[in-house]
């Protein structure tokens, strides 16, 4: 008896053919946006060189933008303890749908 002959690859066939039928009738809703908090913009949105603050109160400004990441420089923390502020502070890629305000800063 040859494999392809056999019921269960057929019956294995007959199923994909199934399912292939069903996903073109099958109309796609469109994915869900993602939308920035109010009075906040996206990351990818804020210009290079441009400072910015975090929902959690960091600072910092934006070095450089690829398309799954943003490499910013955080310049102040909001954290009083020294370990938790050196921590945070220096270069750190993050998302670009991360909410940030767009700040203007002239100093530093």
């Amino acid at each position: 008896m040859d494999i392809e002959s056999s019921p269960v690859s057929s019956y294995y066939i007959y199923t994909k053919q199934v399912y292939k039928r069903m996903a073109r009738k099958r109309k796609i809703k469109p994915a869900i946006k993602p939308q920035p908090y109010e009075g906040y913009k996206f990351l990818k949105s804020v210009r290079v060189g441009s400072y910015f603050t975090t929902t959690h109160g960091l600072v910092g400004k934006v070095l450089s933008k690829n398309v799954g990441s943003v490499l910013c420089k955080f310049v102040e923390t909001p954290y009083k303890d020294l370990k938790d502020s050196q921590y945070y502070l220096g270069d750190r890629r993050i998302s670009p749908l991360t909410n940030v305000k767009q700040i203007r800063r002239h100093n530093a």
